[in-house]
Parts: C-alpha cells; structure tokens; sequence
C-alpha cells in the first residue's frame, strides 16, 4: 500500500482539473496493472468484465469505457421561468443549447404570457424543434446528429454571409439598400455561431466526436475563437450599415467608406483563404499590413469630422453627426482588428 501521505503528494492540479497518479503494479509474468479510479468506473456503469478499449499513443495510453452510442444519449433540462424577464430566459435557453442539452424543458404556470418570445428565441437555435406546447411547459428537442455536422462547411456557410453583409453595408451607406436585411443576416450568422459552439462543446465533452471530426483539442478551441471573430465581424458591418443610414453622409464620405470596405473585403477573404488551406504566408501579410488600415480608419475620422465642422448644420445635428462618425470609425477598426487576430489563429494552428 501507497502511504496516504505520498499518495496525496502525487496528486497535482492540471488546467483546472485534478490529474491522478496510480502506482504501476507487477502481476504475474510480465504483466502490469494499475488501480481504476471508482469515481470513473461508477460513471461510466462499468462493472466486473466488462472490456475496455485501450488506444496506444506511444507515450500515453488513451482508456474509452463501454457507452451508450452518441446517438442513444439525451440529457435535458428543465428552466422554470415564472417570474423571469425574457432577457433572463433568453440567456439561461441559450446556455442550456451550448452545453449540449438535447432537450429543452420550459416550465412556468402562466407559460402563455411569453409563450410566443420564447418559441421565438428556440427557432434560433439550429436543430432545436418544439415537440410540445401545453398550457404550463414548452418541449424542445435538440434533432441534428453532431456526428453529421462539419464544422468546416458551417463556418465557410458564415464566411458566406459576411462578404454579403460587407457588400450590402457599403448600398446602405448610399442608400440603395435598407439596413433590416443586414440585420436578418446577421440573424443567420449567430444561428450558425451557436451551432458551432455547440458543437465544439460536444466535441470537447465527448472524445468520439472529437475523433470524427478529426480535430484535436488545439484545432477545436482554434476554430472556436475563429467563431467568435466572425461573428464580432458581422456584428460590426451591422452597425456600420445601422449608422450610416440614419446619419446624412456626403458623397465624398460613402465613397471613402465603401473604399475602405472593399478593402477589408479583400483583406477579409484573404485571411479566410489562409485559413482554409493554413497558408501561413498568406496569414503573415494580413497581420502584418493592418496597422496600415487602422491608419486609414483614423484618417478617415479625423476627415469626416473636418466634414461636419464645415457643414451648415445646427450643433446639435454636428454633435449627433460626430458621435455616429466615431462610432462608425470604431466599428471599421474593430473589424480590422477580427482579421488581425484570425490571421495569429491560423499562425498558431
């Protein structure tokens, strides 16, 4: 027997987690066993005989019990959301969907009072599909099979949408285009987006995934934050196409925004070239030339208030025209800056 002294020694905090050392021991002839912890064995419903695959790495050993298939697991969960605010709800449905819950249970005495928000927000959420919908509860089940899911597909499908969001922001700032149908664009990218996390998520949860999708866990935290950025991207082009309708630009000004948009545009579908054939070269330029564009982004600020200094408008038009100039301006930066950090993502893959 292992002291409890040196035992506890040989137990270390590892990302959070706990790593737990077993001591080799020698059993018969030329065989070795190791103890299993009772935590896991009772986790997993394993009992005496049953097998154990073992995965060799070279260096590590990788043990997968006998489980129930991916598709045969469906944990739920049920939101009591008496006396919430839809915000609230919002936010806990959402958190449910990213961590895998396949079946969502929403639960409150007067449900009908936010019935129609909240079938609104699961709609949302790709693959959930409302299976029930009395006068106290509405049932939502998560149908997409994660293992039928590519991750690559979904985020070219988001790199999609984002080049016809930039496109359609620069008529916006003309006029030739109403800024709803960004914002239903945008609609689409989170949906997308969630997906995504959920599915890296599960990924991460569950080993078996991880291995379909051929994904490492570096590769996967990769792609989620690629994720991210995208999604801040998009995000950014909708309050540029926001505000830009409901400022009065001069001509000058659209046609220096829709330059400076077609030139993250290209910049943009740089880095997305990069990062689906991981050419590094190509994602060093792009870090590398946006300070350039951050410049430009100034310039074009400090030209536009210039602009609205010189104009015949009241102060109050002048102030109203400076605040959505500069919001404008950090928006085009911030959306500079997602391509910046994609490119260090694709560096470091």
């Amino acid at each position: 027997m292992i002291p409890q002294s040196l035992y506890n020694a040989f137990l270390r905090r590892y990302e959070g987690g706990i790593v737990d050392y077993r001591k080799l021991i020698e059993f018969g002839n030329g065989s070795f066993i190791i103890t299993m912890p009772r935590s896991w064995v009772k986790s997993n419903q394993l009992k005496k005989g049953d097998l154990i695959a073992i995965d060799d790495k070279g260096h590590e050993l990788v043990l997968e019990a006998r489980s129930t298939s991916l598709q045969e697991e469906h944990p739920e969960i049920t939101i009591d959301v008496t006396g919430k605010d839809l915000a609230r709800i919002q936010a806990e449905i959402v958190a449910a969907y990213l961590n895998c819950f396949d079946t969502i249970i929403i639960h409150a005495r007067d449900i009908e009072k936010s019935a129609q928000p909240i079938r609104n927000i699961l709609r949302n959420l790709s693959g959930m599909e409302i299976m029930e919908h009395n006068a106290t509860r509405i049932v939502a089940k998560n149908i997409l099979n994660p293992l039928e899911i590519s991750m690559e597909n979904m985020i070219r499908r988001i790199d999609v949408l984002i080049r016809a969001i930039i496109d359609d922001a620069a008529l916006c700032a003309s006029g030739q285009y109403p800024s709803d149908v960004i914002t239903d664009r945008d609609a689409d990218v989170n949906r997308l987006y969630f997906l995504g996390s959920r599915l890296i998520k599960c990924a991460m949860t569950h080993p078996k995934i991880a291995r379909a999708m051929n994904k490492t866990p570096w590769q996967l935290h990769s792609d989620r934050l690629v994720l991210i950025r995208l999604e801040k991207t998009a995000d950014c082009f909708k309050r540029i196409a926001r505000l830009s309708t409901t400022t009065a630009l001069d001509r000058e000004t659209v046609t220096e925004l829709q330059q400076i948009s077609a030139s993250f545009k290209q910049h943009f579908e740089d880095v997305m070239r990069a990062y689906y054939t991981q050419d590094k070269n190509i994602a060093l330029e792009v870090q590398i030339s946006m300070h350039a564009y951050l410049d430009q982004c100034n310039a074009f600020l400090n030209t536009l208030n210039a602009r609205i200094i010189a104009s015949k408008q009241s102060p109050k038009q002048r102030g109203e025209a400076h605040i959505a100039a500069a919001k404008i301006t950090e928006n085009l930066k911030s959306a500079f800056s997602q391509l910046k950090y994609m490119a260090r993502y694709v560096l470091c893959y």
